[in-house]
């Protein structure tokens, strides 16, 4: 069974989409070979890009043997668009049995949608939480500009919706009753947690941590993960926390975070806070290991695979309610969840800061459940048998 897989973009720059995406091909590409009652699914993508270290990236892909279009560099003044988008996604879609498109608001999608329907094709959507109640809050006349464009259509007329939490299938069936929704969480390629790095990595590139504990977030800077709240949080917490530093592993966030930088000079505490830039690969592992308490405040995460690494490395995790995997969270007791307020967060990171127990005992029961449950292999079967119903349909 050939699945197309179509997204904007794969460069890393683009975060929980793009990682997403990767461990779902790499795991489809394997699942089934020793078990002949899975449907084999072979995975191809095309992708957008306007970036050209994202033919840098695609290496991950071709890499993993994954056959891997990319189209553009795409226009920056019609955003996401390309002459020659149409007549790839056709040639492409013409030997699919299914196309998964990934994404809601560019070009690539609403073009895909399209070519798909008029070919008979089956596809599900994977808004990736472009369509949860924050981002659909944000810049609203776009959204129904880009709706009346094709966006509202490639939603409608899709054969699946796909959620990875209960909180996001709730919002999305609440939005569109009509819509047939996949309950399916991302994963994790647990093959690379195993045998988790010693202890350091932070430490030995940053002197200032030497003595420190480190309080780690992961992601993107942007105004979406909630630094401008973070921050003022660890602001407030005195001195009886001075030996804690926030660690911001994301690539360059722009202006937000040059906000961001003054804002902690502002609060008093820029020497309590390392912006690193973007880590990759297994060094990102090697970071999440050589922290003491993860913490993500975000404004909306449909799901949060940086939540989900960090729980596979040992860590106890603190987010905010907003981050859409927080019931698995507190139900396995692998970390604190806090609403989304200065004063909230505040409170959550004095309990866990203080009790090294506390971060030790969620670490441990939150990386059992990660390796346990959100295996990208298992995903990858279950993936395979949905694309199965959907085309005897």
């Amino acid at each position: 069974m050939n699945v197309l897989h179509v997204i904007s973009g794969i460069d890393k720059i683009n975060g929980g989409p793009t990682v997403a995406l990767l461990g779902l091909v790499r795991a489809q590409k394997n699942a089934g070979i020793d078990a002949p009652l899975i449907p084999r699914v072979v995975p191809r993508v095309i992708a957008a890009f306007a970036r050209p270290e994202a033919l840098i990236d695609a290496a991950d892909f071709r890499d993993a043997g994954i056959e891997t279009t990319l189209v553009g560099p795409v226009s920056r003044l019609i955003r996401g668009y390309h002459s020659s988008l149409h007549a790839s996604l056709t040639k492409q879609i013409q030997t699919a049995d299914v196309v998964h498109i990934h994404a809601v608001w560019e070009p690539i999608q609403i073009i895909a949608a399209r070519v798909a329907k008029k070919m008979n094709k089956p596809y599900v959507l994977t808004p990736h939480g472009m369509l949860g109640d924050w981002a659909m809050s944000r810049r609203p006349m776009v959204k129904r500009m880009l709706g009346v464009l094709g966006a509202d259509s490639l939603i409608n007329k899709a054969t699946r919706l796909h959620a990875t939490t209960t909180i996001e299938q709730a919002q999305l069936l609440r939005r569109f009753p009509q819509g047939s929704v996949v309950l399916e969480p991302n994963g994790l390629d647990t093959s690379e947690f195993q045998v988790l790095p010693p202890r350091g990595f932070l430490r030995d590139r940053f002197a200032a941590l030497k003595q420190s504990k480190i309080l780690l977030h992961l992601g993107r800077v942007s105004e979406q993960k909630g630094l401008h709240v973070l921050l003022p949080a660890i602001a407030s917490l005195g001195p009886d926390f001075a030996e804690w530093t926030l660690v911001i592993v994301g690539p360059d966030g722009g202006a937000y975070e040059q906000a961001r930088r003054r804002e902690a000079r502002e609060l008093g505490i820029a020497d309590r806070v390392i912006f690193a830039g973007p880590i990759f690969g297994a060094d990102r592992i090697a970071a999440l290991r050589d922290a003491d308490l993860f913490a993500l405040a975000s404004h909306q995460e449909n799901f949060a695979i940086a939540v989900l690494e960090a729980m596979a490395a040992g860590l106890a995790v603190l987010v905010s309610d907003n981050v859409m995997l927080h019931p698995t969270i507190t139900q396995a007791r692998a970390g604190g969840v806090s609403p989304l307020s200065v004063e909230a967060v505040s409170r959550e990171l004095v309990r866990w800061m203080k009790d090294k127990s506390l971060r030790e005992e969620a670490g441990q029961r939150g990386r059992q459940l990660a390796m346990t449950e959100f295996d990208w292999n298992n995903i990858a079967i279950r993936w395979a048998r949905y694309y199965a119903e959907i085309v005897l349909e």
